[in-house]
């Protein structure tokens, strides 16, 4: 989450690209349940570090076009 924030003043993620950055943790976690293949705490927290990056961009994509939209939708209809 510290990450998003310091990392998101000056670059932010399309969504396509933070859903990628989701899919290792989905593949390492599906080899490990289907296969006798167990990661190691590195891989793991690269993973994990991925995927939350990920996750807390994706939400904050979210809210912003959520507030965007209402902002808009307001405007429009409730502003007459």
């Amino acid at each position: 989450m510290l990450l998003f924030v310091l990392t998101a003043y000056w670059f932010v993620p399309p969504v396509p690209f933070l859903s990628a950055m989701i899919v290792p943790l989905i593949v390492d976690g599906t080899v490990q349940a289907r296969t006798t293949y167990e990661s190691n705490n590195v891989l793991r927290l690269i993973t994990g570090m991925l995927c939350g990056y990920a996750v807390f961009g994706l939400f904050g994509a979210l809210l912003l076009s959520g507030y965007t939209l209402g902002y808009q939708f307001g405007k429009e209809h409730i502003a007459r």
